[in-house]
């Protein structure tokens, strides 16, 4: 299944099970919290940043199995109340029946130890199959075996949520999720998947040991798309960057994997995610082990198949059936970051393109640049939806309020009875009641709220970073904004 999200992992610290473990000492919730946004919002998100303060870590570690203000007492915080209300304000704790829990789950003791046993045994049952869709990928692979572990953990594994949880539980759809794992297993690997221009899609593994592509990467998106198309690179700085990154070689030839769509390996990395998901979906009870570890099924479902994976890459690394590259075990050169990454084409770059990329490189805002390239674009596209969206918020971001509100009600008038365009519509409505919020006009902007609060069709997850807005779905946040009124930052 092609996507765009953000799966986080911090990884890498060894695993023990064995061991007894000092939580109070060892145990930091903030920094090795993991972070599943593929999914849909089935309850308040946390706010993990709130126990970046020392106290209310405190506070949340002495939660773990839940406790009563009593135990909490002892913690000696002079404003502990205070404390309280905000974690619970923030969706970090919950209160019921007189005890305080964390909203999350955090594996750790006896209950990190019991999965470790579970999954190692699931883990003994799947290596084979695994193995035998590393010796598909092989085949095809060819020459560039050293791209092998990421293209079976980026685009099969870390594809499969949608499919295997269907097969699960027909009709639901995966939650987000954040948990915590205690220690955690020392082949845990995260990906990063980033759209691309022409509708490509850029996947980046990583792990705690090497992160630094991720921010490189993501502000090179529009040049390596133009570099995967074989279009020279202009910009200076930006061929220096990838050439600091092994993007391009020595000899100056482009280094990244690249595959087009609807061709014969994405063909093989589709059929495979099914199969994965259709041999995985089995291999657990999930509502059983849901009952065991005390969290929500469809939670668990997600925590377990990522310890799942992990269990496999460890048996198959020990064996030697499967190579994990050094940069994610071990400090290594960033030119080999190259390994960790795969670029999915489909469209050549376009005008579109370049608007786009001026866009991104300017923060994701609109200025009077951006605006010229945008209405440039639909000079010869005029019903292009994404351009319409990005000029929208553009001429938001300049405080041409009128131009704006008549560019979105030009593409609610487009998505109106297109179901594969839902956000589009109903975040048009929304950005009109923002619009209407900023200038005082209250009543207007609670009209457009309501119209998309008051929907029967529901559109998915949407995240503007640059507003501070998600991963939410529309309704969610037109909900928040009928009982607070939007308002601009800057």
């Amino acid at each position: 299944m092609k996507k765009s999200l953000l799966i986080v992992f911090l990884a890498f610290s060894l695993l023990s099970c064995t061991k007894s473990f000092d939580i109070k000492n060892d145990l930091d919730i903030y920094k090795g919290a993991s972070y599943f946004t593929g999914g849909f919002s089935k309850k308040p998100y946390p706010k993990m940043r709130l126990l970046k303060d020392v106290l209310n870590h405190k506070i949340a570690k002495m939660c773990i199995n839940s406790a009563t203000i009593e135990d909490l007492k002892k913690l000696n915080i002079e404003d502990l109340s205070h404390r309280l209300n905000i974690l619970i304000e923030g969706n970090v704790l919950i209160s019921t029946d007189q005890r305080y829990s964390l909203t999350f789950p955090v594996i750790v003791g006896e209950n990190r130890k019991a999965m470790a046993d579970i999954v190692t045994k699931a883990a003994e049952e799947l290596s084979p199959f695994v193995e035998s869709i590393i010796n598909k990928l092989k085949l095809e692979l060819k020459r560039n075996e050293h791209i092998l572990f990421h293209i079976l953990w980026s685009r099969v594994i870390d594809e499969v949520w949608f499919d295997a949880f269907n097969l699960s539980f027909p009709e639901e759809k995966p939650p987000k999720v954040i948990w915590v794992m205690y220690p955690e297993h020392p082949f845990a690997v995260g990906t990063n998947y980033y759209s691309l221009p022409g509708r490509g899609s850029l996947a980046l593994t990583w792990s705690d040991n090497f992160a630094e592509h991720l921010t490189a990467f993501d502000e090179l998106r529009f040049e390596l798309h133009q570099a995967a198309w074989k279009k020279e690179i202009t910009n200076i700085q930006a061929k220096e960057k990838m050439k600091e990154f092994g993007i391009f070689d020595m000899n100056g030839r482009f280094s990244v994997f690249s595959y087009k769509r609807s061709e014969k390996l994405d063909q093989i990395l589709t059929n495979l995610t099914k199969e994965y998901a259709s041999e995985v979906s089995g291999i657990y009870d999930y509502i059983a082990l849901s009952e065991k570890f005390d969290i929500p099924y469809d939670e668990l479902f997600v925590i377990v198949l990522h310890e799942t994976a992990y269990a496999v890459f460890e048996k198959l690394y020990e064996s030697g059936k499967l190579q994990i590259p050094g940069i994610l075990l071990h400090e290594d050169s960033k030119k080999k970051s190259i390994q960790l990454t795969s670029i999915e084409l489909e469209l050549p770059p376009s005008l579109t393109d370049e608007a786009m990329a001026l866009f991104m490189k300017n923060g994701w805002h609109g200025n009077e640049e951006v605006v010229k390239k945008f209405k440039k674009v639909l000079n010869k596209t005029p019903d292009n939806l994404e351009v319409l969206l990005y000029l929208g918020l553009s001429l938001y971001d300049l405080k041409r309020y009128s131009e704006s509100i008549d560019i979105f009600k030009r593409l609610i008038n487009l998505t109106e009875n297109k179901k594969n365009e839902l956000i589009k519509y109903d975040w048009s409505k929304i950005w009109i009641g923002h619009i209407y919020d900023v200038l005082g006009e209250r009543e207007k902007a609670l009209s457009c709220y309501r119209n998309v609060l008051n929907s029967k069709r529901d559109s998915g997850n949407l995240m503007m970073g640059q507003y501070n807005i998600g991963p939410i779905t529309a309704k969610e946040w037109a909900e928040k904004r009928i009982k607070e009124p939007f308002t601009r930052k800057k």
